[in-house]
């Protein structure tokens, strides 16, 4: 059984604004295609890439029109919960960046998993 959902995430690189929204379809074992939009420097762009879901870890890597890279890791944690699953740390090309999953997309997102 395939597994589909949709994602945002926004914060900083650096001072400047960055988000993306993705629609990630499983591939299995624990990998997701992703396919959406990256908005940096006021500029939207087409992205692909991959999420991985590993025990203790979310990672995700995506590369946009430009031939530029995000890449982060979420790292779960016991301690907190809810900061290690709606904080993404990143890199965008070596340059540090933190996406964030705003709570208030929580119903939209639940609602992502049951549609087609």
């Amino acid at each position: 059984m395939a597994i589909h959902f949709a994602e945002t995430m926004s914060g900083e690189i650096g001072s400047r604004p960055i988000a993306f929204t993705v629609r990630a379809s499983s591939e299995g074992r624990g990998y997701f295609r992703l396919l959406g939009t990256l908005d940096l420097d006021g500029e939207r762009w087409p992205c692909e890439g991959s999420l991985r879901l590993r025990p203790g870890s979310i990672r995700y890597r995506l590369r946009f029109a430009t031939g530029r890279t995000l890449a982060g890791q979420k790292t779960l944690s016991l301690l907190h919960p809810l900061r290690s699953m709606t904080t993404l740390p990143a890199e965008v090309d070596g340059e540090p960046a933190e996406l964030r999953f705003d709570l208030r997309d929580l119903p939209a997102f639940l609602w992502t998993w049951l549609r087609r």
